[in-house]
């Protein structure tokens, strides 16, 4: 595993409150290799920061803190978050695993596969090591895809490579294997359904192409952090963050019922006798040669009234 050198915060700060105290533990990574805010237990920290990164403003909840002004900045061209784990001793020998459950979620959304690095220089007190995982900038484009990912990067913890991604989840959610972190049993299991959506029907139908749109900046900080998710999103509670998102089948069904009345009425005016105008066919160029000898002949015909070419 390629190994890089990255610049940490000088100050942690150890006061953000969490449902978790162990475990996995995410910290976004700018493309100079700057740890951008604090390692966080909670995924849902990631998008609040991206929000606050995408206006300019502080994004501050539960004692976590981002200032695109006085912290390093994020880089949005691809996904680049650290992750470590004191609890998990032999960290190292599952990131190949975690990569193999990506790149199967990757290829079905036909993004660039991500990819792991060791840091060279793992903060102190992290003695299994710290490791960044890259993504497609893609991923960044709406707070329920960076939900996702992250969701997805803690899930692949438990996967075996070379293992189908979506037994992997089967398992996970029917209790078959433990999960990395006490809550994904019931994260994966609320958030299944939304996955599924988003592979069926692709990503670009659900969010939008501007990456903005997808971080409203008039959302406060607390529906961003409870409500933009993965979960929320499966359960059709993004709706206060953005209604475009869930409104596929709606958008589709208004597509179908248009296109159904055209055809409709294209049937109608033919049935009723209405003479359809095929399009003009085209100009083509006639021999200069050939054009010479025709205004001949008509310049004969009108004075010698000829019928014959002869």
């Amino acid at each position: 595993m390629e190994k890089v050198t990255i610049e940490w915060l000088k100050h942690a700060n150890r006061s953000i409150a969490q449902i978790y105290s162990s475990g996995l533990e995410y910290a976004l990574v700018n493309d100079k290799l700057q740890q951008c805010h604090d390692f966080v237990y909670c995924k849902d920290f990631i998008q609040d920061a991206v929000h606050g990164s995408l206006y300019g403003h502080t994004a501050s909840i539960y004692g976590f803190s981002y200032n695109p002004k006085t912290q390093p900045p994020l880089s949005l061209d691809q996904l680049r978050v650290v992750l470590v784990n004191n609890a998990d001793k032999n960290m190292r020998d599952k990131i190949p695993n975690v990569i193999d459950f990506l790149a199967q979620f990757c290829k079905k959304m036909k993004l660039k596969p991500s990819k792991a690095y060791e840091a060279a220089n793992p903060p102190k007190g992290y003695k299994s090591g710290a490791f960044m995982i890259v993504g497609s900038g893609m991923w960044l484009n709406a707070p329920v895809l960076v939900s996702m990912y992250s969701l997805l990067m803690r899930v692949g913890f438990v996967h075996t490579k070379g293992e189908d991604a979506m037994k992997t989840i089967d398992k996970l959610v029917s209790g078959k294997v433990k999960p990395y972190q006490s809550n994904d049993t019931y994260q994966m299991t609320s958030a299944k359904k939304g996955i599924e959506q988003i592979l069926k029907n692709g990503y670009r139908k659900h969010f939008f192409i501007d990456t903005k749109k997808n971080y409203p900046e008039g959302c406060n900080i607390g529906t961003m952090h409870n409500s933009s998710g993965i979960v929320a999103f499966s359960q059709g509670s993004s709706k206060s963050v953005c209604k475009y998102w869930t409104n596929v089948e709606k958008r589709e069904a208004k597509k179908a019922k248009v296109k159904a009345e055209e055809i409709a009425a294209n049937k109608n005016n033919l049935a009723e006798g209405e003479v359809v105008v095929p399009p003009p066919a085209p100009v083509v160029e006639e021999d200069p040669a050939k054009a010479e000898r025709r205004k001949l002949w008509e310049q004969l015909n009108k004075e010698f009234g000829t019928d014959s070419k002869s």
